[in-house]
């Protein structure tokens, strides 16, 4: 649902719609068709600059439900890698349900990390990696990895850590003091309270939504730790704007909350990781508000 001034909402014609597909079966993790063609919208259809026309590497592919959305979007090629095989096979089979020929797409079984080192230089021109970065505490060899590779651009889309007590005390501020800020200025505000640090907890590797890792261990960033992270690796990084319009909030309170963010990181010109941007004070993070596909 699209909302207006005053309101009332009309129906939103999504580019890839969810409802009647598989995908709704073959995954337990969040396969709410409100949730799914929100997603499908934010990250990957107003963007047809970074999925037409593109080969596309799409990490923890799950069950193929983005890389299906971004061959439907018009990309030329899609890879998967799920560390689940159940969920490998399900990729395989939603694909040929949904009618994609079987040249358009590939899905690899196993671990990223061991698979990426076998990856060539330029064989990706984007990088999807939805839901992931926080199922991990190898962030920084990851994006390491994105480097070598070169890709023109990544998504990125992951929970990042919130200090709440800061939170809190900055809410009370605004009701109080600072009325007039705009959203942007609140949240630049709170994430500089949060500072740049990775927060670490633990998951049940057994479950289908969480890490592979026998450990059990992964680890959240901060937005701002997210962005030096990835300027050092020499991108830009846009932000999404999740509260750019009105919608049905239905089963995506993590992103009305911004508790989940989303960017779309570009490689940037010039050579240098110095050129990325400023590497002497936190990094801000271009926004995009209102991009259109």
């Amino acid at each position: 649902m699209t909302g207006n001034r005053n309101g009332t909402h009309r129906a939103h014609r999504f580019a890839v719609d969810f409802m009647g597909t598989p995908f709704l079966e073959t995954s337990t993790t969040a396969a709410y068709p409100n949730r799914l063609n929100w997603r499908c919208e934010m990250l990957l259809a107003r963007h047809p600059e970074v999925i037409h026309a593109k080969r596309i590497l799409d990490l923890a592919s799950h069950d193929g439900r983005f890389s299906f959305a971004c061959l439907k979007l018009g990309a030329t090629h899609v890879t998967g890698i799920e560390g689940r095989p159940q969920l490998v096979a399900s990729s395989f089979d939603n694909m040929r349900r949904m009618g994609i020929p079987p040249e358009r797409y590939e899905f690899v079984a196993g671990d990223m990390f061991d698979h990426l080192p076998t990856v060539q230089s330029g064989q990706f021109e984007t990088i999807l990696c939805l839901g992931f970065f926080y199922h991990t505490v190898r962030q920084v060899e990851l994006l390491g990895h994105f480097r070598r590779l070169q890709p023109e651009h990544f998504i990125l889309d992951t929970l990042v850590y919130r200090d709440r007590r800061a939170f809190k005390l900055l809410r009370f501020l605004k009701r109080v003091t600072l009325g007039h800020l705009r959203p942007a200025d609140f949240c630049a505000l709170l994430k500089g309270l949060d500072g740049d640090s990775m927060v670490f907890f633990s998951e049940d590797h057994l479950s289908q939504s969480k890490t592979i890792n026998s450990s059990d261990l992964v680890a959240h960033p901060t937005r701002t730790a997210l962005e030096k992270l990835v300027e050092a690796q020499g991108y830009k990084s846009a932000e999404l704007d999740w509260h750019e319009d009105a919608r049905d909030w239905s089963h995506l309170d993590d992103y009305r909350r911004r508790r989940r963010v989303s960017y779309i990181c570009t490689r940037a010109t010039g050579g240098s990781v110095r050129d990325a941007g400023t590497t002497d004070g936190p990094s801000t993070g271009r926004k995009i508000f209102g991009a259109e596909g």
